[in-house]
């Protein structure tokens, strides 16, 4: 079997976009990995731990980019998270994005609806999804032995 391999960027490396990263860095499907981080210590950082293609304080610039294939848009504000989103959706780009994907029920529809008619993939991190002690819980209020 053949793939094709993708360009990635990764907006906002603080910790889980450290995470993100760095997970880019170990899958054979990523060729580039690029990184938008406003913070230079940072970013400089988790450049030099994933040997970035590039690194920039403006993630703007991966919008044009016709070699970026898919933005992952992690350690950002959540109140500024789907501005990006919507940009980068309209731009093309296939998007992973930590939750919350917008501020409102509406924004995450539109977000939907963009990626849908784009034919474009879109996810969202659940960083904790599969983590024990959080899978337990889940079981425990399924059951009914805690919570609603």
């Amino acid at each position: 079997m053949s793939f094709r391999q993708i360009n990635v960027a990764i907006v906002g490396a603080g910790w889980v976009g450290g995470i993100r990263a760095n997970a880019c860095t170990g899958v054979a499907l990523v060729d580039e990995l690029h990184i938008a981080e406003i913070d230079p210590e940072r970013g400089a950082e988790v450049a030099a731990e994933t040997g970035a293609a590039r690194l920039t304080d403006d993630w703007r610039e991966f919008l044009d980019d016709i070699t970026i294939d898919a933005i992952i848009i992690a350690s950002t504000p959540e109140s500024s998270r789907f501005s990006i989103v919507h940009a980068a959706l309209e731009a093309g780009k296939h998007v992973m994005v930590e939750k919350p994907i917008a501020p409102t029920p509406q924004e995450a529809d539109e977000a939907i609806a963009l990626a849908a008619a784009g034919n474009l993939k879109f996810t969202i991190g659940y960083t904790r999804r599969f983590d024990p002690k959080y899978t337990y819980i889940n079981k425990a209020i399924k059951e009914g032995r805690i919570g609603e």
